[in-house]
């Protein structure tokens, strides 16, 4: 099955398409998830500094005992959860946890980031809520010091979603592309190969002596000529083959009409064609002699010798003797 023209065109066509969907679809999940990702650490960022403008005037003070009530009257309008972290670590408020039972936070790597260059991000699992999270850290400084950190964490439970939703609408977007198409190219190809397999029947209808053949032209492109030449072929065909009938008929009126006798064969020795006249010297029916081998029908060697000579050497052959056949 897989030999035809049309499996031929399909199979490299069905290979390119899906192995092009398939990247366009893995670069769009990406994508899509690469720009939620982009769009929420910009939210958590613009977050974390108002909140670190908010904690700005307590962290300046001697004393900042009054940060873990701040970080949970400002945690409550949000669903994001706030931490605000002193520069060695220390857990100074958090909106979901009492500061006091939390360990030291100085080697976070969002802490990291944010007391080295002043912002600092990170995506990992947490063990404690059993789902993936998105830290993001902005330094607080005044006066060129830094005073803290403020932590600002979400779940990646949405983004997650999003992506799902997004994928999904990816795939089925693809699936409906590609079946469209595969839809259009099936039709395409049956369009150039039903010409095709149409001039093979006619063909072999020729092969069998139905010489009367012609396909319809339905197209000007490359198709359509090429029915067209099958065409002008079937009609030069019979044209030529009526003519050899015609020349066939005569030379066998001619044959037929001369008292010499007349034995026409191939070169591999069998009779094409014979005379009444050789079929009386020679004592065989020349209507039955078409086809068999020439010693077969004359039953004399010498004239069998006298064929192989002729075809072997070319040229004319005379050779005056007295057949068995005469003498008998």
């Amino acid at each position: 099955m897989f030999s035809s023209i049309r499996w031929r065109i399909l199979v490299p066509f069905l290979v390119i398409l899906l192995a092009g969907m398939g990247v366009l679809g893995y670069y769009l999940v990406h994508l899509v998830r690469d720009t939620l990702l982009a769009d929420l650490n910009a939210r958590l960022d613009t977050e974390a500094r108002l909140v670190a403008a908010a904690v700005l005037p307590e962290l300046g003070k001697a004393e900042s005992g009054g940060i873990a009530g701040l970080v949970d009257r400002l945690g409550a309008g949000t669903p994001s959860r706030l931490t605000v972290i002193a520069v060695d670590g220390t857990v100074l408020g958090d909106s979901e946890k009492d500061p006091r039972t939390m360990e030291n936070h100085g080697q976070r790597p969002e802490v990291v980031a944010a007391l080295s260059s002043g912002v600092g991000e990170s995506v990992r699992y947490s063990t404690t809520l059993e789902q993936r999270l998105v830290y993001r850290a902005v330094a607080v400084s005044s006066g060129g010091e830094t005073l803290g950190v403020v932590r600002v964490i979400l779940p990646l439970a949405d983004v997650e979603s999003a992506v799902s939703r997004v994928t999904v609408a990816v795939v089925l977007s693809l699936v409906v592309i590609a079946s469209l198409v595969i839809l259009l190219m099936v039709m395409a190809v049956q369009a150039i190969v039903r010409p095709v397999k149409e001039m093979t029947r006619a063909a072999q209808r020729i092969a069998g002596g139905e010489l009367d053949q012609k396909v319809s032209i339905r197209t000007g492109d490359e198709t359509g000529q090429l029915a067209r030449a099958f065409n002008e072929m079937c009609l030069s065909l019979k044209k030529t083959l009526s003519a050899i009938s015609e020349e066939k008929a005569r030379l066998a009126a001619v044959l037929s009409s001369m008292t010499d006798g007349v034995i026409i064969t191939d070169r591999e020795g069998k009779i094409t064609m014979a005379n009444r006249a050789a079929g009386r010297i020679f004592l065989f029916d020349e209507d039955l002699a078409a086809g068999r081998p020439l010693i077969e029908i004359v039953r004399d060697h010498e004239v069998a010798e006298l064929v192989k000579a002729a075809v072997k050497g070319g040229g004319e052959r005379v050779v005056q003797f007295e057949s068995a056949l005469t003498r008998r």
